[in-house]
C-alpha cells in the first residue's frame, strides 16, 4: 500500500493542523483511489505530544479508512510514543496498540 498526498499545514501556538489530499494505491486494485484526511498534533507541557491521524480513501462502495490516536514524548529531534490503531479495509476491521518513533528533521 502505498499514498501521494498534497495539503496545507496550518500551525498553531500548541497545535499543527495538516490536511491533505491525494492517491492511495495498494495491491487489491489496479487503479488509485482518491485518499483525504487529516493529522493533529497537540503540544502538552512536559514534553508531552498528542497525535491524531486520519486517512480515508474510496473505491465505488469500499471505503478504506486509517485512523491512529497516540500519546509521544518529544526527545531532543524525536517522538517516542504509544497509542491505538484501528484500520478498516472494505469489510475488515484491524485495530490495536500501536508504538511509534518519529524523526524531525
Amino acid at each position: 500500500m502505498y499514498a501521494l498526498n498534497g495539503g496545507i499545514t496550518l500551525p498553531f501556538r500548541r497545535l499543527i493542523l495538516n490536511l491533505f489530499a491525494g492517491v492511495l494505491g495498494t495491491d487489491l486494485f489496479s487503479r488509485v483511489l482518491f485518499s483525504y484526511g487529516a493529522q493533529a498534533q497537540l503540544f502538552l507541557p512536559a514534553r508531552l505530544i498528542v497525535e491524531a491521524y486520519l486517512l480515508n480513501a474510496s473505491y465505488q462502495p469500499l471505503r478504506f479508512n486509517f485512523l491512529s490516536l497516540s500519546l509521544g514524548f518529544a526527545v531532543n529531534r524525536a517522538n517516542l510514543g504509544l497509542g491505538f490503531s484501528l484500520n478498516r479495509y472494505g469489510e475488515t476491521l484491524l485495530m490495536g496498540p500501536l508504538a511509534r518513533v518519529a524523526l524531525w528533521f
